[in-house]
Order: C-alpha cells, then sequence, then structure tokens
C-alpha cells in the first residue's frame, strides 16, 4: 500500500471571500433601507462638528414675492447655506436695518459673501461679523409670472 499524504487545501481564502461578500450585501441592504427621502450631508455632518440646523425646507416663492427667516446671531458664529432652485432667484443675507430698506424698496446692502443675485445653486460659510439680528431671504421679486422652488438648507455653528 503506498503511503500518501493528502493535502489539505487550505479553506481560509474561501471563508474569508464568503464572509466578506456577506458583509457587502448586508452592509448594501442596510444603507439602502429608508433612502426614499433625500439626505443632505455637509462637511458639519462628516467631520461631526456641532451645530444648530436654522431651516431645512423646500419652499415654493410665488411671482413678485419674498421668503424671509430672522435669525439672532452672535458675532463669530458661522452660517452654512446650501440653496438650490428652479429656475434662478436672488439669495440675501441682509442686517436687520438693511431688511427695512429692502422691504422699503429703498437701496440695501447685502453681506457678498452669502448673497447671490440670479442663481440656481449656491453654497456658502459665512462667519457673522457682529451680534445682532440678521434676515435671510429668498427673493423673487423680479419675476412677474413664475413661481420658484428652492430647497433651503442653513445651519449655524456657534
Amino acid at each position: 500500500m503506498e503511503n500518501r499524504k493528502l493535502k489539505k487545501k487550505s479553506q481560509l481564502p474561501k471563508q474569508i471571500l464568503y464572509k466578506s461578500l456577506i458583509l457587502v450585501v448586508v452592509c448594501g441592504v442596510v444603507l439602502t433601507l429608508g433612502c426614499d427621502e433625500e439626505v443632505l450631508l455637509t462637511e458639519s455632518d462628516i467631520l461631526q462638528t456641532p451645530y444648530t440646523v436654522l431651516a431645512n425646507e423646500k419652499i415654493e416663492v410665488s411671482p413678485e414675492t419674498y421668503q424671509a427667516w430672522e435669525f439672532s446671531f452672535f458675532n463669530g458664529d458661522s452660517l452654512h447655506g446650501e440653496i438650490a432652485s428652479e429656475p434662478e432667484v436672488n439669495i440675501l443675507l441682509l442686517s436687520h436695518r438693511e431688511f427695512e430698506a429692502y422691504e422699503n424698496r429703498r437701496p440695501f446692502q447685502v453681506y457678498d459673501a452669502a448673497s447671490r443675485m440670479q442663481t440656481r445653486a449656491f453654497t456658502f460659510s459665512y462667519t457673522i461679523p457682529e451680534s445682532g439680528k440678521y434676515h435671510f431671504v429668498v427673493d423673487n421679486v423680479g419675476s412677474v409670472s413664475t413661481s420658484k422652488a428652492v430647497s433651503v438648507r442653513l445651519t449655524l455653528t456657534q
């Protein structure tokens, strides 16, 4: 009788391959569950910087109107915004005094770094220069016949 040594093939690579495949499938299922809603991730979400969501909504701005939010900020606060519109709108960040001028159709000044005229998409980060009341405005005043669908996400880091 011949003395043969049977070599047992290592099952380790196959086991690792199968476990990895199962892990990928399970992760894919977990990630796809509940993804019917749009999810907006920002740099703050990824870095887990503490922040406050000020606005996260989809609005319809009628012709010749605007939508405004009023906030009280402190010097050094960081305002982050992500705006998407179809079609174009004006995005304005105004001090309380400048907002009153805007409402009364008088000349007004915007904070340029956090404002954009005739835009469909605008992302910004802006450090508030002084404490006080501020107004964030989505402006459709110049349009006489077209409503605008706008997504607005504003967050504040203190």
